[in-house]
């Protein structure tokens, strides 16, 4: 499943989109994958010493999930552009509403 609406204001200048489904890949400790589209997080930083703990948490934490991101209209600049965003991530018990 993969939802993706947003609201976008010509007044305000501001980018509202949310972006909602299931972790698909988590290939770095500070993004993940929903589908084919690839969502880095909103300011979470990982100490270059701790990247390879970091990622097994992560994979342990999202894999499979649903998930839901606040998208805030920025791309990072290096391969694939990704999309950055602040993400709700769902664990077994959770239920969306």
């Amino acid at each position: 499943m993969l939802l993706v609406s947003s609201i976008a204001s010509a007044t305000e200048k501001r980018f509202d989109a949310t972006l909602a489904g299931y972790v698909g890949d988590v290939l770095v400790p500070d993004g993940i994958w929903i589908g084919a589209i690839e969502v880095r997080f909103r300011d979470v930083f990982v100490r270059e010493d701790k990247k390879a703990e970091a990622l097994r948490f992560m994979r342990a934490l999202a894999m499979r999930r649903e998930v839901e991101c606040r998208l805030t209209g920025e791309r990072l600049i290096r391969a694939g552009n990704p999309l950055v965003g602040h993400c709700l991530i769902f664990g077994p018990t959770d239920r969306r509403t």
